[in-house]
């Protein structure tokens, strides 16, 4: 009962104290009943048989008396022992208390700068991921303008080259068309009056020719152009009127007819003739003109308009 209320009795020191103790008691209480029995046997021995009753009566109380007197002090040694061994346990506990805060202060501290190195290092990585990420969202957007101006250069430049194949294709069938006009005797300047004369002669007009292309197509020097010449450039040798002038009216065609229409012998025969023909200049006469001056063309005509048009109005008299 004594050990159940104390609750640092566990300890082995203690225990052994505890123990010591009450073996102690236990020795005093067996020495002291053994030296009352030698005493109750002399007092039995030198005291009269009547008063024995009376003396033991006697040595059983003081027997009592010593072995309570005996048990308070065992209890009192007990409880000394106790009290003190709390008292050390309060210490013990408040040094043991102290460190473990001290300690739990320490381990506190530890892990804030933990804790603090841990979200320096966090934010130095994410804020290096971010850079990184700008960069590579930078190049990237750069290798995609790169990528868009390369595919805009390539674009532009295949539609130059197609341009300029369409217009080097156009100029070599330009030159074609006019070099088998030329072959076949036909003159630019000539087909030019053709279609004035075949609605003269009650022949529908042909269709207006399609504009030509804004940008020049590019001659080189060996290729005849129908332009006109450069400033300060004479013009070709074919294109003089001296040498696109076809020559004179015979004798049998008679003199030039003065009236507004010229004659049908002669505008047959214009038509007929395989030598290129001359347009009059407007408003103008002279010797070498087959009739009056022609009549002004309401519009650009394309060459093959003009020779399209002259080989259905002409061709068929003079195969026929």
């Amino acid at each position: 009962m004594r050990r159940s209320g104390q609750g640092g009795s566990c300890w082995p020191i203690e225990l052994s104290k505890e123990l010591q103790i009450k073996k102690q008691f236990q020795e005093t209480c067996k020495i002291q009943t053994r030296q009352y029995k030698a005493l109750r046997a002399h007092l039995l021995e030198t005291t009269p048989k009547a008063q024995h009753k009376s003396l033991l009566k006697r040595l059983k109380e003081e027997q009592t008396r010593k072995l309570a007197i005996l048990a308070e002090q065992y209890d009192q040694s007990i409880s000394e022992m106790l009290s003190s061994q709390a008292l050390r346990l309060d210490e013990t506990q408040e040094a043991e208390f102290q460190a473990l805060r001290q300690q739990l202060q320490q381990e506190l501290e530890l892990l804030n700068a933990y804790q603090s190195k841990i979200k320096i290092r966090t934010e130095s990585q994410h804020e290096r991921e971010l850079r990184e990420l700008e960069q590579r969202v930078a190049l990237r957007r750069a290798l995609l303008e790169q990528r868009v101006e390369e595919e805009l250069l390539a674009l532009q430049t295949g539609r130059s080259e197609r341009i300029r194949s369409l217009l080097e294709r156009q100029a070599r069938e330009i030159e074609a068309f006019d070099a088998e006009s030329m072959r076949l005797g036909f003159s630019s300047m000539a087909l030019g009056g053709i279609p004035a004369e075949a609605a003269a002669q009650g022949y529908p007009a042909p269709p207006p020719a399609p504009a030509w292309p804004s940008r020049p197509v590019p001659r080189s020097g060996a290729h005849w152009s129908h332009g006109p010449p450069p400033p300060g450039m004479p013009p070709p040798a074919w294109r003089q009127p001296s040498l696109l002038a076809p020559p004179g009216p015979p004798n049998w065609l008679g003199p030039p007819a003065q009236s507004g229409t010229p004659r049908g012998g002669a505008l047959l025969l214009l038509r007929n003739s395989p030598q290129p023909l001359r347009r009059a200049a407007s408003g103008g006469s002279g010797s070498d003109n087959v009739g009056p001056p022609a009549a002004a063309v309401p519009g650009p005509l394309s060459r093959s308009t003009s020779v399209a048009s002259h080989i259905l109005n002409g061709s068929s008299h003079f195969y026929s």
